[in-house]
């Protein structure tokens, strides 16, 4: 739900542009065999991942306020467009995450 709430609220502030050209992330495929430090492996890098991801999502929202305040559209739709594809690879980082997590559960 919250996924849902997010990407609402991220096509409504995106009114009148194409959709986000989101890049394809590989999911882990689901292995019912890896080790559990295999598991915390994956989990570790997961989590840096969402980590760093999320840096960039805030440091591109911040530029996108100020590109607002400063009425540069071109910058915008720039900023906007990088923000899309991190937002999309933030989505699969979590993803993954959350699969890894689940798999790490059950063992």
């Amino acid at each position: 739900a919250w996924d849902a709430d997010r990407w609402a609220r991220a096509r409504g502030a995106g009114a009148g542009r194409r959709a986000p050209a989101v890049t394809a992330v590989a999911a882990a495929p689901v292995h019912h065999d890896r080790s559990r430090s295999t598991l915390r492996r994956l989990l570790h890098t997961a989590e840096k991942d969402v980590a760093r991801l999320d840096g960039q999502r805030q440091r591109l929202e911040a530029e996108v306020s100020a590109a607002a305040s400063d009425n540069d559209h071109a910058a915008l739709r720039r900023l906007g467009d990088e923000l899309s594809s991190v937002q999309g690879e933030l989505t699969g980082a979590e993803e993954r995450w959350l699969e890894v997590s689940e798999e790490l559960d059950v063992r």
